[in-house]
């Protein structure tokens, strides 16, 4: 059992850093069970902007980062950052749904660093 939920950590890990490829992790997320109740990992403003800076470097697209987000959004071994709680939800749920939010662009990916590296 310590095993398996250090395996799933290690797993989130990866998604949270995009440590391995999006496709990858994606697939390793849907092969572990959706319920947990163990030790979280924190999703930090550091994540936020290296996922929206790769985006702007071009090495993600606008759809990589709302995968992302989306895959981040849902998982309950994934808390947010306390002191820097209300920025990181704006952005992630920014990310995630860009249909009823904004359009990822790359001067609103711009805007989004800003207003991470502020706060």
């Amino acid at each position: 059992m310590k095993e398996e939920s250090e395996n799933r950590l290690l797993i989130i890990s990866d998604l949270l850093s995009l440590g391995r490829s999006l496709k990858e992790i994606s697939s390793d997320l849907s092969k572990i069970n959706w319920d947990y109740d163990g030790r979280e990992i924190y999703l930090s403003r550091d994540h936020l902007i290296h996922v929206i800076q790769k985006y702007i470097d071009g090495a993600l697209l606008s759809g990589d980062v709302e995968k992302w987000a989306n895959l981040v959004e849902c998982r309950d071994e994934i808390a947010m950052d306390p002191a820097h709680q209300e920025i990181i939800d704006r952005v992630l749920h920014e990310l995630a749904n860009p249909e009823i939010t904004q359009e990822l662009t790359y001067a609103r990916a711009a805007k989004l660093l800003d207003d991470l590296r502020v706060r």
